[in-house]
Order: structure tokens, then sequence, then C-alpha cells
């Protein structure tokens, strides 16, 4: 379950389903290895940044993808600040790049690199409210 708290940092006294792809961490040792790191980073869902919005927040989670071998990404997404508790809506999203910031209130700034010998690349993530 995931407890919802305004941009203030004040409990909304409501609680949702945790999105799809969380994994709650597990206790295991964890070494210098960076094969057996990537493994280890696998089997939990690590909160990475935290974007307030004008009518909510979206929060970001990476976890090591071992069969695409990168890190995926995922996006959590509630408008908690605006709506009465018993109305709040959240959404959850996959993207394949890092989430650096917002350029706008609605728009985030995504980097996605390319496994091959290519630049990086910039996308805009259009985050909209879904009721």
């Amino acid at each position: 379950m995931v407890e919802i708290y305004d941009t203030t940092g004040h409990f909304l006294g409501v609680s949702r389903r945790a999105p799809p792809f969380y994994r709650t961490p597990v206790d295991q040792p964890e070494g210098t290895n960076a094969k057996k790191l990537l493994q280890y980073q696998s089997t939990w869902t690590d909160h990475v940044k935290f974007f307030p919005m004008r009518d909510g927040f979206v929060s970001v989670y990476a976890s090591y993808d071992t069969t695409a071998k990168r890190i995926a990404y995922m996006l959590f997404e509630c408008d908690s600040t605006i709506v009465p508790v018993h109305r709040v809506r959240c959404g959850d999203a996959a993207v394949t790049g890092e989430p650096v910031g917002l350029v706008r209130p609605d728009t985030l700034l995504i980097i996605q690199r390319d496994t091959g010998p290519g630049p990086v690349s910039l996308v805009r993530f259009l985050i909209t409210h879904r009721g």
C-alpha cells in the first residue's frame, strides 16, 4: 500500500494500492561485485525522484531489468493536492529513459540513452490526469 501525502508533507488520510511494478526491499547482503549488485537491484524497487506538481505529484521509481539489461524507470502520479480525499486519482506508466526534471507544470524531461554509439536524446513526457 502507498500512503498519499500532499506536497507539503501532510498525510491526506488515504492509502492506495502500490503500482503493479512495485517490489518491496528484500533482506539479502549487498556486495561489491557489479553483476551481483545489479541482481540485487533487480529484486526491489527504488524511489529515486519526487516532482511536486501544481495539482499533485509524480514519483519516479527504478529497478534493474535483468532481461533488458538496463534500469527500468516507472512513474507513479497522483493528483492528491486539489481534490477531496475520497476522489484522489493515481496512475502509473513506464518510461524508457531517466526522468530528470519538469520543464512545464505538466511536462517531464526524460533522458534516453541509446544502446549503440549514438548520443543521448531528450524526450518530453506529457502528464495528464485521467478520471
